[in-house]
């Protein structure tokens, strides 16, 4: 790994720029996905939130739910739980079949992998980091 590889993986990466670039009917096309970290974290606290919620609903005791929420709280995707999710994600994007929107409401597209032609991942954390010449 050269040295401009080994700043970006030692980088914190709270928000990263997920580009797919692709070829829909001889066409160059991006999408570009932006993934935040903390975004991503707050929504899982939330959905497992409701989950407690609603087993303490279903006849769950009051303390279990104090406690539950308590380690909620507590949860965190980590910066390097955040890193393996987004690389896992690029790869998985590199050879499986891409879903584009297309100008229909409603309506998507499922591209085979051959389509994809790169994935790149930018962090905006260290995006100025220039490669040494």
């Amino acid at each position: 790994m050269d040295p401009v590889e080994q700043k970006l993986m030692d980088a914190d990466w709270n928000v990263v720029d997920v580009q797919i670039t692709y070829v829909d009917r001889g066409e160059p096309k991006v999408i570009v996905h932006t993934l935040d970290r903390l975004e991503i974290q707050e929504k899982e606290r939330q959905s497992m939130r409701d989950a407690a919620t609603e087993w303490q609903a279903n006849g769950g005791s009051d303390e279990a739910l104090e406690e539950a929420l308590r380690e909620i709280d507590e949860y965190e995707v980590t910066v390097d739980e955040f890193k393996r999710r987004v690389l896992d994600g690029a790869r998985s994007l590199a050879t499986s079949p891409l879903k584009v929107p297309t100008p229909v409401t409603n309506q998507i597209r499922i591209l085979p992998p051959w389509a994809v032609k790169e994935v790149s991942i930018q962090v905006r954390d260290v995006a100025s980091v220039a490669r040494p010449q």
